[in-house]
């Protein structure tokens, strides 16, 4: 296994990825879009110059889990609104599936924006999006890895502190969170009624050399 920095050329490989493993993340709106949609968004996000996405690739070259974040939340999500109808449209199948995520795209879009009083993500500030692992993949050690790898080069590109969110019923991911140093720094309710998460990492706490390191 070896990790690299993603490409916009691994869009599709990503994708597929976040698509197959859907059901170990949360309940929430990314977890109920086709994987026509998650290409699009990859694809966009891969071609932001504020996104730092590190993957995993193993002996045969397939990649197998991957770990999404931001320099700037702000700027990430005025360039996915640049994308706005791109997006919808790619949309379109979900919904006919499910049209309750129309009114939930709806309102996380607005919250980009700062409109409304639903809150979904933090808006502002470097944030960790996605750690995703293949769930064909059974080298699960590196997964850890990944994430942590990912965390030194945000630091390491000057990033001290970093947020991410997770819900509260995603236990296994909140008390690897707790165990690798995140902080819990507030709590909130979604529409449909999850308790959610915002932590963060102190990154120079974390990576910051000991005295007689090396």
């Amino acid at each position: 296994m070896r990790l690299r920095i993603a490409k916009p050329s691994d869009s599709t490989s990503i994708a597929e990825i976040h698509y197959l493993s859907r059901d170990k993340l949360s309940k929430g709106f990314f977890s109920q879009v086709s994987k026509y949609f998650l290409y699009q968004y990859y694809n966009i996000v891969l071609n932001d110059p504020n996104a730092v996405v590190v993957c995993a690739e193993d002996s045969d070259g397939q990649i197998a889990g991957f770990a999404s974040g931001t320099l700037d939340s702000e700027k990430q999500f005025s360039n996915l609104r640049k994308y706005k109808f791109r997006l919808a449209i790619s949309l379109i199948p979900s919904i006919a599936r499910n049209p309750r995520l129309l009114y939930e795209a709806f309102f996380r879009y607005m919250s980009t924006q700062k409109k409304g009083e639903k809150v979904y993500v933090s808006i502002s500030g470097p944030r960790t999006e996605f750690w995703v692992w293949d769930a064909r993949n059974k080298s699960t050690i590196w997964a850890g890895v990944l994430n942590n790898t990912h965390l030194h080069i945000i630091f390491l590109l000057g990033v001290k502190k970093i947020s991410f969110e997770v819900d509260a019923e995603n236990k296994s991911v909140v008390k690897f969170s707790e165990r690798n140093g995140a902080e819990y720094i507030s709590r909130f309710i979604l529409a449909d009624g999850r308790e959610r998460f915002i932590m963060q990492y102190n990154l120079v706490k974390k990576f910051r050399r000991k005295p007689g390191e090396n």
